[in-house]
């Protein structure tokens, strides 16, 4: 058995409160997370960054992440050559993300790494390039930008991705709830860097798509 018996037994005992706690979870999760995605759209009109007009920060309504882009990053066919998102850490949804249950995790006791990020990734199929070439670029660059780190901003640890992590203070989440003062201080000091960073950004992709032009030339 997976469990022990003890576990089991104790599960069994109060399985009306557990059920009942599953709808609660749910609810409020969807509260947070909707009140969440509100504060990022709000937070993010900052002319600076020129979103498109499909940005979509709906953290509830079963969508757990936000993506955005900004204009200056999009083709002539509105592809995006690089985005930003906010939301659960994408790479452990397999073993340690329950997507209907992403409570823990945004308070960071999901497991010992839990976070909830922004992330910043360029499409590597508009570079035109392989994964290992992008990975490659993506970790020469970032490391020629020793700004970037710190503001807080890390490679993600499959390098795909720049990553900027927070947690929100369980606490804080428990007593302010369901009106939100102080408990978005984190996200707000998150967004806050993402506005710093975005220049910064927008060199990246300068830089990854003069070098993937000369990768994707010599691969021909």
């Amino acid at each position: 058995m997976k469990y022990s018996k003890e576990v089991a037994q104790q599960v069994i005992s109060n399985i009306e409160l557990i059920e009942q706690s599953y709808k609660v979870i749910e609810e409020v999760q969807d509260i947070i997370l909707g009140a969440m995605g509100n504060y990022c759209k709000e937070h993010l009109k900052a002319p600076s960054l020129d979103l498109t007009n499909n940005a979509n920060f709906d953290l509830n309504k079963g969508n757990y992440i936000a993506i955005f882009t900004v204009n200056k990053w999009c083709n002539k066919e509105s592809n995006p050559l690089a985005s930003y998102c906010i939301g659960y850490d994408m790479n452990k949804q397999t073993n340690e993300v329950d997507l209907e249950y992403l409570l823990s995790h945004l308070v960071g006791e999901c497991a010992s790494t839990s976070c909830y990020q922004i992330r910043f990734w360029l499409v590597k199929d508009e570079l035109n390039i392989t994964a290992y070439q992008y990975k490659k670029l993506l970790k020469e660059t970032f490391d020629e930008i020793i700004k970037l780190q710190q503001i807080g901003f890390r490679l993600s640890d499959n390098g795909y991705d720049i990553v900027y992590e927070f947690t929100l203070d369980k606490k804080l989440v428990a007593d302010e709830y369901p009106e939100f003062v102080d408990t978005f201080k984190p996200l707000t000091n998150a967004l806050n860097c993402l506005l710093e960073a975005h220049p910064i950004f927008e060199s990246i992709v300068e830089k990854m798509i003069s070098k993937a032009e000369v990768i994707s030339q010599n691969n021909k």
